[in-house]
């Protein structure tokens, strides 16, 4: 969630609210408070490449369940880039990203995970730990993006996690019927949520086409 965050251009405040709608509704009341908790830590880690702080980045990152009765947050490997460039020493590439690059930028994504020109992208990486939960990406065919808050749950969901903006198409909070243990199941993961993405996406072009236009 903190890694959505960072992408995001809305007020701190805008976000944690928009956050805070979703996980209340599910009545997660210990997801609430880890949220913001990373929420502020999000906000500091701005604030430290915003002022050419240098610094040591960890490649775990905290990812918070909207569903999940664990209460302690639980720190996860990040997907990092190897070939993403940061602006700043010391910084990565996904907190410093350069002009002009895509949200998500230092992330992987997985090329060969992709149904019908959409590709997911990791931030969680489920590859190197074993895990029910974490966050990615989807890639659009127009390259397009938007950010996933997933989890492998029996009960199906899609809800939004932060609103679409010009530069991303949204944050969705969605369930996997499949565990996410091996990037076939990552594809048919993708394959299964894509119908009410595609219908987010083509909601997301046409209203910025409108106004572009």
């Amino acid at each position: 969630m903190v890694t959505h965050a960072l992408a995001q251009t809305g007020s701190p405040v805008e976000q944690i609210r928009a956050a805070i709608t979703v996980m209340a509704k599910r009545r997660r009341i210990y997801d609430i408070i880890l949220y913001c908790q990373g929420r502020f830590d999000a906000i500091f880690a701005t604030r430290l490449a915003s002022q050419e702080i240098q610094s040591n980045a960890s490649t775990k990152g905290y990812t918070y369940s909207l569903m999940s009765s664990e209460f302690k947050p639980k720190g996860q490997p990040l997907a990092l880039d190897p070939g993403a460039v940061s602006a700043k020493t010391g910084l990565p590439a996904f907190i410093a990203k350069p002009e002009n690059a895509p949200v998500y930028y230092g992330f992987v994504v997985l090329d060969d995970v992709a149904v019908d020109g959409f590709k997911l992208g990791k931030i969680s990486d489920f590859e190197a730990e074993p895990t029910n939960y974490g966050d990615g990406f989807v890639i659009a065919p127009d390259d397009s993006r938007c950010g996933l808050v997933w989890e492998v749950s029996n009960e199906s969901y899609f809800q939004e996690v932060c609103a679409q903006e010009s530069s991303r198409w949204g944050v969705w909070g969605v369930s996997f019927p499949h565990p996410m243990n091996s990037r076939e199941n990552a594809r048919r993961n993708l394959e299964f949520i894509l119908p009410k993405l595609k219908e987010k996406w083509l909601q997301w072009r046409d209203c910025y086409r409108r106004e572009s236009g």
